[in-house]
């Protein structure tokens, strides 16, 4: 895919690359001491931490590589973002979105499994992430899409705001769905 928008010098050299490498410095402590690394799991033993693994993944800012207990291979595809809007009118968070599909797409049996993880690293907290993160736990509470909309949709499960971004995710996959991305086989 090619773009016309170039990158800011923000974005390739600057506050984003000094999280990044930050997180990936927290990431790496970890794995030296062989402390649990709830990105890729608690139970799983982290053996390699990859930046810009666009060989691995689409989602390549970090990748977590780890072993779990019967030997099985996981992987965690980390992307990281100062401070996405993560709402309908973000266009700079479609590439994101555009990735993290085109992990599972490519990947399925593996994220399906819960051997692949996605996640998204952001540098504050404010209450688009929060949000998230109670759609996360939902979402993983259940085995496909009705299941998920009616979790969402069920009384105190989710307030306002959250289906709300639920709604503004909905319209970024799109976006991000619009180019080449067969999301039917899932």
């Amino acid at each position: 895919m090619t773009t016309n928008r170039a990158a800011s010098s923000y974005s390739t050299g600057g506050g984003g690359v000094v999280l990044e490498h930050r997180y990936a410095a927290t990431l790496l402590a970890r794995l030296l001491v062989g402390a649990p690394c709830a990105e890729i799991g608690d139970n799983i033993e982290l053996t390699k931490v990859r930046l810009q693994a666009s060989d691995i993944s689409a989602v390549d800012d970090i990748v977590l590589e780890g072993k779990a207990p019967d030997g099985a291979l996981h992987r965690a595809s980390i992307g990281v973002r100062r401070n996405p809007a993560l709402n309908s009118s973000d266009t700079a968070s479609v590439p994101l979105i555009r990735a993290f599909l085109a992990v599972v797409t490519e990947h399925w049996d593996e994220v399906s499994a819960g051997r692949w993880s996605l996640v998204l690293a952001v540098a504050g907290s404010k209450s688009a992430f929060e949000e998230i993160a109670t759609l996360s736990v939902i979402a993983r509470s259940v085995s496909n899409a009705d299941a998920f909309d009616a979790a969402v949709n069920r009384v105190g499960a989710a307030n306002a705001p959250t289906r709300q971004r639920l709604a503004h995710l909905k319209k970024l996959v799109v976006a991000a769905a619009a180019e080449d991305i067969d999301l039917a086989d899932l």
